[in-house]
């Protein structure tokens, strides 16, 4: 049985919605430069390796050291309670749905901002994650026993009846403008990242971006195309169990996959797309990949272990797909065809994004010394 599945996808490039501009990213990135604590995460050239694959260039953001909470997932965060406070916020209480990361971030947002957060956390979610947030303060940890996407709709009730403020990266009724923030957030990455390149004379010509709702890889993909003379060639990662924008691309409509956790990437398994940021993706992404768990652990195991003087690298189960589904790609004759027509070559400067850290340190420690 494959490892991996690769759909090739025709973008019609259709506009982007009204929301996503070039002032919106420009004001968020300026906002950002503001917050104490704020600092660019490094990106990383993998020359050896992307020499060993026959491309011009591999980079990657190591987003482990975003604001000190190990994942990228503050950037949207923040992004949307700052929004919604200047929008006259009278909730003092935050809400979240989340296998981890994302309800980290929203409680470092509440504390950041003098709020309450109150977070829904889904089955399979591992009891050292659950306990790492009731230690940051003023948190109340609720345990759904439901998938990622009852999770969220549980959480969505709860804002509705008791008040606060629903933060999500997927569209809800209520709380529409606050995905909108949290996908526009995450563009931060990829503005970082287009600086951080262009210090080294390089433009990327390949982005690949994970996927669970698709909120950060709409945010990194409508910056590129508002910012970049040339869109760069754009893919999508999903894990094999829940490949909701995936499906969707190949079928033309939103497709949801009711699916319980199955794999180790426990921060993609969403089976519901954010119907916000889902057209940017179908319309503006040439590739869609999915990926079982062999594939990250592929990624994992590089980065803790580099070629040559190439940098190591702590990357966890969602950090780490991107590059093991890009050695796949390089490395497994059956992609060949595929390979060409995206144009992954010795010309090729790909980005990625690796976008937490060892989140969970005891299963960390397996795979790479396996």
């Amino acid at each position: 049985m494959p490892l991996m599945e690769l759909y090739l996808n025709t973008p019609d490039m259709a506009p982007l919605p009204g929301w996503m501009t070039r002032r919106a990213f420009e004001n968020v990135k300026k906002d950002y430069e503001r917050i104490t604590g704020y600092e660019p995460t490094p990106l990383y050239s993998l020359k050896n390796l992307a020499k060993e694959l026959g491309l011009g260039g591999i980079y990657i953001k190591d987003e482990s050291r975003r604001f000190g909470l190990n994942a990228f997932k503050a950037l949207g965060t923040l992004n949307a309670v700052r929004q919604a406070a200047g929008s006259s916020l009278s909730a003092r209480k935050l809400i979240a749905a989340t296998d981890g990361n994302f309800g980290r971030a929203v409680a470092w947002a509440a504390k950041r901002e003098g709020m309450e957060a109150i977070i829904f956390m889904s089955s399979g979610t591992k009891p050292e994650r659950a306990e790492a947030l009731r230690k940051m303060g003023m948190t109340t940890v609720i345990l759904t026993g439901k998938n990622y996407d009852e999770t969220i709709h549980m959480a969505h009730e709860y804002a509705l009846k008791e008040g606060g403020l629903l933060v999500q990266d997927t569209e809800l009724p209520g709380f529409e403008n606050i995905a909108r923030s949290v996908a526009v957030g995450y563009s931060v990455m990829p503005a970082e990242a287009l600086e951080q390149m262009a210090d080294e004379n390089v433009v990327p010509t390949h982005v690949f971006a994970q996927a669970g709702v698709g909120s950060m890889a709409g945010g990194v993909l409508g910056y590129l195309a508002t910012a970049m003379e040339k869109q760069p060639v754009f893919g999508v990662v999903e894990t094999w169990e829940v490949p909701c924008v995936m499906e969707s691309a190949k079928k033309g409509e939103k497709v949801i996959i009711d699916a319980l956790p199955h794999t180790s990437m426990y921060g993609l398994n969403c089976g519901e797309p954010n119907p916000q940021t889902l057209p940017i993706l179908t319309s503006h992404a040439s590739a869609f990949l999915r990926c079982k768990d062999e594939v990250t652990f592929e990624g994992m195991r590089r980065l803790a272990r580099p070629l040559g003087d190439d940098p190591a690298m702590v990357s966890g189960e969602c950090g780490a797909v991107t590059l093991g589904a890009l050695i796949r790609l390089m490395t497994d004759d059956s992609f060949r065809a595929e390979r060409e027509k995206l144009g992954l070559n010795e010309n090729a400067q790909v980005l990625l994004f690796s976008t937490e850290g060892d989140t969970d340190p005891e299963h960390y420690q397996q795979i790479i010394s396996e």
